[in-house]
């Protein structure tokens, strides 16, 4: 059942269309339904990141007749919509039957999504060994690009499929990324909390960039509001951003997070000048 709108806070104002990207947030700021998270989004943002984090849980993916709403809020709010996989999938595991138990989700929440023509389609990638061993590295590798090859043959677009960064470098699969044509979310507070250097990590994957996450991380702990983030690590990102013409979602899970970080983000943004180095002369 979607819950009413009225206990709710409002943004205090709209930042759509303030940016050279779509400013964007998760469908969990509110603990209600999608509906009512955008809803009361929608009037505020340019897109909206749709969650579907449980494969096990019927309830984490929407109905078809939760699809046709949202394609409906889509058109009365000028919104977009991104796609977020379950992220307790493994396509690279040892064990083919979680292999293609992972596809099949995969391929189902794209469907699902499918009315909705998602900017991107967020999965995570993760690294199924023990060890930096370059045979185990190697084994892996091969059974990604087994499942990945499945998926592209089972219909989804390999520009859809946006691989996001998590604890190891992306350089580990960029054979795949290429071979596929995939493109890339550069979550920059997954990359901060490993002590992965982002910047480097834009420069890389530039090209392919469709997606930034951004939250703040702070002993470890991420997801956080972005002004926990130092003003020399924010400085950066924003004269990343500068150039940037793809989706960033602020992604918090709560209201009054991404309150803080939409504010704390515009006022930097307008009050910056340039500091540090820029990205034009990057070797993609």
């Amino acid at each position: 059942m979607v819950s009413s709108d009225q206990s709710y806070a409002r943004l205090p104002k709209s930042y759509k269309n303030l940016f050279p990207f779509r400013i964007c947030a998760p469908s969990f700021i509110y603990p209600a339904h999608w509906i009512t998270n955008i809803r009361l989004l929608g009037p505020y943002l340019d897109e909206i990141e749709i969650l579907c984090f449980d494969s096990g849980r019927e309830a984490d993916f929407p109905s078809k007749d939760d699809i046709d709403q949202m394609a409906k809020l889509a058109d009365k709010h000028s919104i977009s919509f991104n796609m977020h996989l379950p992220i307790d999938i493994s396509p690279g595991s040892p064990d083919s039957d979680i292999r293609r138990g992972a596809i099949d989700i995969i391929m189902r929440t794209y469907r699902l999504a499918a009315p909705l023509n998602p900017t991107a389609c967020i999965f995570h990638l993760p690294l199924d060994v023990t060890t930096t061993d370059q045979t185990e590295l190697n084994c892996w590798r091969q059974r990604l690009e087994k499942s990945i090859e499945t998926l592209l043959l089972e219909g989804i677009p390999s520009q859809s499929l946006s691989v996001e960064t998590l604890d190891y470098p992306l350089e580990w699969i960029r054979p795949i990324i290429e071979t596929f044509d995939l493109t890339v979310c550069l979550d920059v507070g997954h990359l901060l909390d490993h002590g992965i250097d982002w910047q480097a990590e834009y420069c890389k994957w530039a090209n392919r960039i469709n997606m930034v996450h951004l939250h703040g991380v702070q002993n470890h702990h991420d997801h956080r509001c972005l002004d926990v983030l130092s003003q020399s690590v924010f400085t950066g990102i924003l004269a990343t951003l500068k150039s940037f013409t793809g989706t960033v979602s602020i992604e918090v899970f709560s209201f009054d997070d991404l309150k803080r970080s939409l504010a704390y983000f515009e006022r930097h943004w307008h009050g910056q000048e340039s500091h540090g180095k820029t990205f034009e002369h990057c070797r993609i």
